[in-house]
């Protein structure tokens, strides 16, 4: 395809390439590998990357129960899917009654 080698490939494989390293860095960060405090301190910057709720401090919004935090994160992939989905549709629409306004209003 003649858009294989355009800058929005390049850049969706870069992104593509940098999660997985920050992932792999969370993955060992968690593992019994022994590092430095140094490092140790480093690479816990990168566990947003495999949990999108270590952002969040949990415990202090009251979810301290087990079940209650493993809900959450079965629960946030979803909440974020749904969130492109509106966004996506609701900019299809958008566009969509754009076109539609530009039809009944041709200047």
């Amino acid at each position: 395809s003649s858009s294989w080698g355009s800058w929005r490939y390049g850049m969706s494989v870069i992104a593509f390439l940098l999660l997985n390293h920050y992932q792999m860095i969370s993955v060992i960060n968690h593992s019994n590998v022994e590092t430095s405090s140094s490092v140790g301190e480093m690479m816990e910057n990168f566990d947003f990357a495999n949990n999108p709720w270590s952002v969040f401090n949990t415990v202090c919004a009251g979810y301290r129960d087990m079940l209650v935090s493993m809900l959450l994160k079965v629960v946030a992939p979803l909440a974020l899917l749904m969130l492109i989905l509106i966004t996506h549709f609701s900019t299809k629409l958008l566009e969509a009654m754009k076109l539609l306004s530009a039809a009944w209003n041709p200047d």
